[in-house]
């Protein structure tokens, strides 16, 4: 997906009239995110970045923020997902946003599935401080049970 100047160009050109400050991709089928392409997405004029990268052809997850607004506490990379603690530069708060990526075809989805809810977990014990992982696992909990 990134490895493509024009899509690049069409998330910059997205993020540049929404004012987007984060920016969370999945796909991104990069094995590496350099400087070049993170300013190529202009999440801001000072783009900082975390990432899982792609296995072969698939997969790779992307968060970049503007660091003049936020600072990262902490990261977190898993198999699935990517979390990063960020603090706010002007009040100090702090709060966690996770790009989970699980699987999503019939074979893989019962060979990770647990994997998956394992990380999660492993995840919600780690940030409980963070308040808001019960209640997402929860939420996905119930929609996962539902698609089957």
């Amino acid at each position: 997906m990134l490895g493509d100047s024009i899509k690049r160009a069409e998330i910059r050109n997205f993020c540049c009239l929404n004012n987007i400050d984060i920016m969370c991709l999945q796909e991104t089928k990069l094995y590496d995110v350099t400087g070049p392409i993170m300013r190529s997405l202009a999440v801001s004029q000072d783009p900082t970045w975390a990432y899982l990268a792609a296995d072969g052809s698939a997969d790779g997850l992307l968060i970049g923020w503007n660091a003049q607004k936020w600072t990262w506490q902490s990261l977190v990379k898993g198999y699935h997902s990517l979390t990063v603690i960020f603090k706010d530069n002007v009040d100090s708060s702090m709060w966690a946003l996770s790009n989970v990526y699980g699987p999503h075809s019939a074979n893989e989805r019962e060979r990770e599935r647990e994997s998956l809810w394992q990380e999660l977990r492993t995840f919600s014990y780690s940030f409980l401080d963070y308040g808001v992982w019960r209640v997402i696992l929860i939420l996905l909990g119930l929609f996962l049970k539902g698609k089957g």
